[in-house]
């Protein structure tokens, strides 16, 4: 399990692990205040699973990005506060690294926590 610090922006915090370039990544974990988020395996083959707890309801989105910046999946829901699994399908994603982007959205601000996931087929 790892764990990051993130850079404050005003109206999102990203991982130092976005621009970072690993062949491979276990786990990560990144910890605010108010949200604990996780995403396993990785490497993945055709499910990822994404965790986060949050202290308030809202709304969220997951997206995942090949490396060229193209958005190839993306999840919109609502967050009732607490603790959120989202398993999601990667079978139709080729070999390769994704950025992913979970946005939580809290009383109209955005909190955006990024990672990356390799895909192995």
């Amino acid at each position: 399990m790892a764990k990051f610090l993130k850079l404050q922006y005003p109206f999102a915090s990203i991982s130092p692990e976005f621009f970072m370039r690993k062949s491979e990544i276990s786990l990560v974990e990144l910890n605010s205040s108010t949200n604990t988020f996780k995403s396993f395996p990785n490497p993945v083959r055709d499910n990822i699973i994404f965790q986060f707890n949050s202290s308030k309801s809202g709304q969220y989105v997951v997206s995942i990005y090949n490396m060229q910046g193209k958005l190839v999946r993306s999840i919109n829901s609502a967050d009732k506060g607490g603790f959120t699994s989202l398993n999601v399908n990667t079978e139709n994603l080729q070999t390769g690294m994704y950025f992913t982007k979970i946005t939580l959205i809290n009383n109209g601000k955005p909190e955006i926590h990024t990672g990356k996931i390799v895909v192995q087929k």
